[in-house]
């Protein structure tokens, strides 16, 4: 999969106006192609990512996937988060099966 950002900016509203997170930044990363991002706490690297993964979208400019625009989340673009994100008090499989049962998967399916 290919993923191009072109022209993008994310800004936040604050209490005093508006803070601008990121961009404009253009990437693109080719099909097959490992991208890393470096920087200082606070440059972007995760508003990018989230941008990337559709869990936030951009004030301007777009994002593409195989020439397709980035509307939603979707299982070919995954963003890992540093911390763990389990339910605590679900065993490890019960944690596995919440997503398939999330998305209206039968029991059945979901047994290990």
């Amino acid at each position: 999969m290919s993923l191009d950002v072109v022209g993008v900016e994310k800004h936040f509203p604050t209490r005093d106006g508006t803070l601008a997170a990121l961009g404009p930044i253009d990437v693109t990363v080719a099909d097959g192609e490992f991208l890393c991002l470096v920087g200082p706490s606070g440059c972007g690297k995760t508003t990018l990512l989230y941008l990337m993964a559709a869990l936030e979208f951009p004030t301007r400019g777009q994002i593409l996937a195989n020439g397709h625009p980035v509307t939603a989340p979707d299982p070919s673009r995954v963003l890992i988060f540093q911390d763990a994100a389990l339910f605590p008090w679900m065993t490890v499989q019960d944690n596995i099966e919440f997503g398939l049962r999330m998305k209206g998967f039968p029991a059945a399916i979901g047994r290990l």
